[in-house]
């Protein structure tokens, strides 16, 4: 998704009202440039698709919803309890998906998610979009 918040004010007083701001907005995020052709030729090819994401259940769910794919599991910190990097949500999604690291194709939008932490639940094969 590109991220129109990381432009957001940086002077003094700014942040108070920003995470009422950044809720009452998220809807308008668009997906990165690459993202909807991608994921569709995956779905297309019988692959399942999955999100692993550190925002709340209800705005990952807003975030899924804008791509206008359907996925078989959408995994949220607040539901796996762990924020990415660390491996815990990406291992819950293969659970969901019923397939092993070995069998998944990850994809990231930007080169941060590629971490070594990241690896030791998943795999890297691809990138789309920019930070």
């Amino acid at each position: 998704m590109r991220l129109w918040w990381r432009r957001r004010p940086r002077r003094s007083g700014s942040t108070a009202a920003w995470p009422k701001t950044l809720d009452a907005r998220y809807a308008e995020l668009q997906p990165w440039p690459g993202v909807v052709p991608v994921l569709s030729r995956l779905a297309a090819a019988g692959l399942k698709l999955g999100i692993v994401t550190n925002c709340s259940r209800r705005l990952g769910r807003v975030a899924a919803g804008r791509l206008g794919l359907d996925f078989a599991c959408i995994v949220t910190a607040e539901e796996a309890g762990w924020y990415k990097p660390d491996p815990r949500p990406y291992q819950a999604a293969l659970e969901q998906l019923g397939v092993s690291s070995a069998r998944c194709l990850f994809v990231a939008g930007q080169p941060t998610i590629c971490s070594a932490r990241h690896r030791s639940a998943c795999r890297p094969s691809g990138m789309i979009g920019s930070a």
